[in-house]
């Protein structure tokens, strides 16, 4: 559930998406993230930079939404700046501390914020739904310890998902076990 205390803005500088996480950033705001990014990413941008020193704890379909994000804007162009303590140490259990560049640099201070903190997505809408399958299909393809936890909870979301949508996402394809 979303917290009152989060705070999720974005903007763009230069050519690069900016997008500031404070407090506890969890899936209801993905759909929101994701959408914002594509539409930006459309008009040049290169990098997407991701500001967590403010943010305390983030969730699996962030993670994996952040994933989502590198494939469409490259492996090396989704930046995770300046991680606060809690956020590096979670990102390090997960083993997805390697997944991202990672860097310290301040705020751009020309950049025009938007907030999506109002734009909490209903656990009940196709968009929802559809980002959570996505985002812990992409956990579930990277290689290593995250492949194995994510792998069981990405199909039973996509077996959810395709029961409730009647949506067949046998195009989101999940590594088969060996």
């Amino acid at each position: 559930m979303s917290d009152a205390s989060t705070t999720l803005l974005v903007g763009r500088h230069n050519e690069t998406i900016v997008i500031r996480v404070g407090g506890r950033v969890t899936a209801e705001f993905c759909p929101a993230l994701k959408a914002f990014c594509n539409e930006a990413g459309q008009t040049s941008c290169e990098e997407v930079h991701v500001h967590l020193q403010e943010c305390l704890y983030f969730d699996s379909t962030f993670l994996g939404t952040l994933l989502c994000l590198r494939g469409r804007f490259g492996e090396d162009n989704i930046v995770l700046v300046s991680p606060c303590e809690e956020c590096l140490e979670g990102l390090k259990r997960m083993g997805a501390h390697v997944l991202f560049s990672i860097c310290d640099e301040p705020l751009p201070d020309d950049v025009e914020w938007t907030s999506l903190t109002e734009r909490v997505a209903s656990r009940d809408t196709f968009d929802f739904q559809h980002n959570v399958v996505e985002a812990h299909v992409e956990l579930a393809r990277t290689p290593g310890p995250m492949q194995k936890v994510y792998e069981p909870i990405a199909r039973q979301a996509q077996k959810e998902f395709e029961e409730k949508h009647g949506w067949d996402t046998e195009t989101v394809k999940i590594p088969r076990p060996k």
